[in-house]
């Protein structure tokens, strides 16, 4: 029997390979201990009770991301400093651990037509913002251009005037692009606070623990 926990193991350490090292280890060894104290017969008992490794090892990740990672990257960064790629793969490994708990598909298929909703809101709003920057970028430059073109034809006042113009928009361009960056990791980071808040509502059972956890109790 302890070589079908090791084998188990072997499977869940696998598919945790987006923890820490120090953090996998640590989990790893409360659930070989919890396995080898408990009274299963075989694999299936194993499964039973804790589903296979892969869901196992997804809802671990996913408890990990909603509890003890979210109260580091409180403490340690801002909302500016941690990237929109961050905030994403919280959101994913969240949704990737609900998925994985009873009933959690259909929780995970609700979740994904917020999401995609909310999503393709915000893709219409970005591309709208995008599109309005490109068409200022090149108002700025074609009004640059022709105020070049009057200056070297000595049309001193129109040319000052195209010129002034088309920096005056290209500084406006230039405020738009970082403002716009701005927008989506606020965005990106609040989808990530409100998944981890869901996560905690959904995941009623820890499953990222440790040795110190289980001494604990």
């Amino acid at each position: 029997m302890e070589q079908i926990i090791n084998d188990y193991i072997l499977e869940v350490e696998e598919n945790l390979s987006s923890l820490p090292l120090g953090d996998r280890n640590d989990v790893l060894e409360f659930y070989r201990e919890f396995l080898l104290d408990g009274d299963f017969q075989n694999r299936a008992a194993i499964e039973k009770e804790l589903g296979t490794p892969q869901q196992l090892a997804r809802k671990i990740a996913a408890d990990y991301v909603i509890n003890d990672q979210s109260e580091t990257e409180a403490a340690d960064t801002t909302e500016d400093t941690v990237s929109s790629s961050q905030s994403l793969h919280t959101i994913w490994r969240i949704f990737v651990g609900i998925c994985a708990i009873p009933t959690g598909i259909i929780i995970g298929i609700t979740l994904t037509a917020i999401f995609l909703g909310l999503f393709c809101a915000f893709l219409g709003i970005l591309v709208g913002f995008i599109g309005l920057t490109l068409g200022l970028l090149v108002t700025g430059v074609v009004g640059i251009v022709i105020g070049l073109n009057l200056l070297v034809a000595s049309s001193w006042a129109p040319g000052f005037f195209y010129l002034g113009a088309g920096l005056i928009v290209i500084s406006i361009c230039l405020f738009i692009v970082p403002a716009i960056i701005q927008v989506v990791r606020f965005l990106a980071a609040k989808c990530a606070q409100f998944a981890r808040f869901l996560g905690r509502k959904i995941f009623k059972k820890r499953y990222y623990q440790t040795k110190t956890d289980k001494e604990a109790k």
